[in-house]
């Protein structure tokens, strides 16, 4: 949290403005000692140095001597936020492990449980040097650390969200950003909207100046002081982008970070900040500030320091066998790779297991991302086209087995949902953005062993070995061959306006709301056991384990010739955009398109992982394939 002296802004119109130029200095892996490029947390040290926490542990950096480890901190992953305590003390928050208070004699670790912190995921610090009390923030609520007790605010204290993006605190006034908004906390003990009236949503981060208070949003940023509130949007500023990640003051001059890259203004002027000579800036992420220097994370290349046409730097020896381009030529490497036909990533791109099970995207997912969750052999992670999100430390059961299906509530973009995952042997897990529910046998499901699910407004219906239920958001409700249930292996499901449709072991059941109708190969089916059914152009495709394909039309079932097709390879799923219908088999894909079949994986177009394609998601521009051998990204040539 950056809590700087600062004059009150005033200005009417605001424009980009050119002045002196303003670029971004690099450091990353490549060109100096800096030991990961992700770099999630800056301090500002009494001495004078910069402390970084970054996903491999705490350094520490200066402009002469380079990176070099903090010795008494802890070697953990995912340092998260960072801040000074008493004098001698600097605390750590790690994604994961709790909080770490750091002295030169050693360091002690506060856990969930042990101490009282409400979480071990933590998302942002703030030290109160007057009432000296700690501020942390977390995936479950604020946490205040003061005489060695921890006292927590949760839902229950007045927190609008469990999960903190921000905390400020100065002088014993404390303000909390959240995605519903800020709050402060009032004289009487209370925490209350802030300011009063207003309704500033998905606030991710603050800071306090004289005059007021800094707001950065998702939705641009504002200003509050006595005067009421002043938003700043791409429509009236110089902001490179709307979703502001952080902002930090110095003086006269607030500094903006987005995930359109770095902008700062001085009142007046609006000025952006370049990559390099006509390269424009990265997303930026966490900031500090100095009297005489900003810098700010690059998420994907590590550090930057801005500086200008009249900067001095003091000099900097080249780190030994480290290579010295910069910045442009990195983003030009980065951007060969994703420009790549393929590309796969495995575990060594932070995959749970190499084998993917399934893939489900959520374009409105709970901290604002577009991201594709990918269900592997071990438990599943979550994709934001960069970084591989697992969940083990978290929900460590859900990794003990194989993810058969992910699905997601549907409701309108910024409402919270469920996140629902199937396993092939513990249950359903549900996520909700911040905790996690489980349901097996013993919550009414007929068997752990999940082979499918559906969701159809607020019903969740699933497949298992023995029968198909529904949940109504209370209570299950199982259907087996009693109730007219062709088969009780449960393959695939494919709601349509008409009913729920069914592959199981013994062809197609059809469920109206009221009846089953089950549908063998003597009705037209292209083979016993259908694992696949998926729709385009309104036709019903089925396909079936030993290589069969089919469809259903106007009440009419339609075997499709596929022995030199697929000779033989079995129909895992369907997925349906816009111009075709994707198969994936168990040796390679097919794309229907324009009344004719191309094969993915043939000739100059090659699919790298061709055994075993369980699932398809498609865009206009890439397709993602789940292989027994990776995730692979391809980027369409359409004719």
């Amino acid at each position: 949290m950056k809590r700087l002296a600062c004059t009150l802004l005033l200005a009417v119109f605001f424009t980009c403005q050119p002045a002196a130029s303003l670029e971004l200095l690099m450091y990353t892996p490549e060109t100096s000692d800096l030991g990961d490029e992700f770099v999630n947390a800056l301090l500002l040290r009494e001495d004078g140095s910069l402390i970084l926490g970054t996903d491999t542990g705490v350094g520490r950096f200066d402009l002469q001597t380079g990176f070099l480890p903090v010795p008494y901190t802890p070697s953990v992953s995912n340092i998260s936020a960072l801040s000074s305590g008493k004098p001698g003390i600097l605390w750590a928050g790690t994604y994961g492990n709790g909080l770490f208070s750091c002295t030169p004699e050693g360091f002690i670790q506060f856990r969930r449980g042990d101490y009282g912190l409400v979480d071990n995921f933590i998302t942002c610090l703030a030290y109160d040097q007057a009432t000296r009390e700690l501020w942390a923030g977390t995936k479950r609520g604020l946490s205040r650390f003061k005489d060695g007790i921890f006292t927590s605010y949760t839902r229950l204290e007045g927190m609008p969200e469990s999960l903190i993006r921000d905390v400020a605190a100065q002088n014993g006034s404390v303000w909390v950003a959240t995605d519903s908004g800020v709050v402060s906390l009032e004289s009487s003990g209370r925490w209350e909207p802030w300011p009063a009236g207003q309704d500033i949503s998905w606030a991710t981060s603050l800071a306090v100046t004289e005059g007021g208070v800094w707001i950065g949003s998702r939705d641009g940023l504002f200003f509050v002081s006595d005067k009421g509130v002043r938003p700043f949007t791409l429509e009236n500023s110089g902001l490179p982008h709307h979703h502001v990640v952080d902002v930090a003051v110095r003086g006269r001059e607030v500094w903006i970070s987005t995930l359109g890259g770095l902008a700062v203004f001085d009142g007046v002027l609006w000025r952006q900040v370049e990559a390099g000579k006509g390269v424009p800036s990265p997303p930026t992420g966490t900031l500090m500030v100095t009297p005489d220097r900003t810098w700010v994370s690059v998420p994907g290349f590590g550090l930057a320091l801005v500086v200008s046409d009249e900067t001095a730097l003091p000099f900097i020896r080249p780190r030994e066998g480290k290579r010295t381009y910069g910045i442009l030529q990195r983003i030009r490497e980065r951007e060969r790779g994703l420009t790549r036909t393929w590309f796969t990533y495995g575990t060594e791109d932070g995959l749970p297991s190499q084998k993917v099970t399934t893939l489900a995207p959520d374009q409105h997912s709970y901290d604002g991302k577009q991201v594709l969750w990918t269900g592997t052999s071990e438990g599943v992670a979550r994709f934001d086209g960069m970084v591989f999100e697992t969940f083990e430390d978290q929900i460590p059961l859900l990794y003990k087995w194989e993810t058969t299906s992910i699905v997601l509530d549907q409701v309108p973009p910024g409402s919270r949902k469920h996140i629902w995952f199937g396993t092939r042997g513990g249950g359903i897990f549900a996520f909700d953005g911040e905790s996690w529910t489980h349901f097996g046998t013993l919550e009414g499901l007929p068997d752990n062993v999940i082979l499918c699910m559906a969701r159809e407004g607020r019903r969740l219906w699933v497949g298992t070995r023995r029968g198909l239920c529904v949940y109504d958001g209370n209570s299950w409700t199982t259907f087996g061959r009693d109730e007219g249930l062709g088969g009780e292996n449960i393959y695939t499901i494919l709601i349509t306006g008409s009913g729920v449709w069914m592959g199981t072991d013994i062809g197609v059941s059809f469920f109206d709301g009221r009846k089953f109708r089950n549908y063998t190969m003597w009705d037209g089916l292209p083979g016993l056991r259908i694992q696949a059914l998926g729709m385009f152009n309104d036709v019903i495709w089925f396909g079936a384990l030993r290589g069969g394909l089919g469809t259903f039309d106007k009440n009419i079932f339609r075997e499709i010739p596929s022995e030199k097709l697929l000779a033989g390879r079995a129909v895992t799923s369907f997925f349906a955009d816009s111009v075709s219908l994707w198969i994936a088999t168990s040796n390679g894909a097919l794309r229907y398109i324009g009344d004719s079949w191309k094969k993915i994986g043939a000739g100059q177009d090659e699919l790298p992982a061709a055994e075993g394609v369980n699932s398809i998601f498609v865009t206009e521009e890439v397709a993602w394939f789940a292989t027994d051998d990776g995730l692979v990204r391809h980027l369409i040539r359409n004719p």
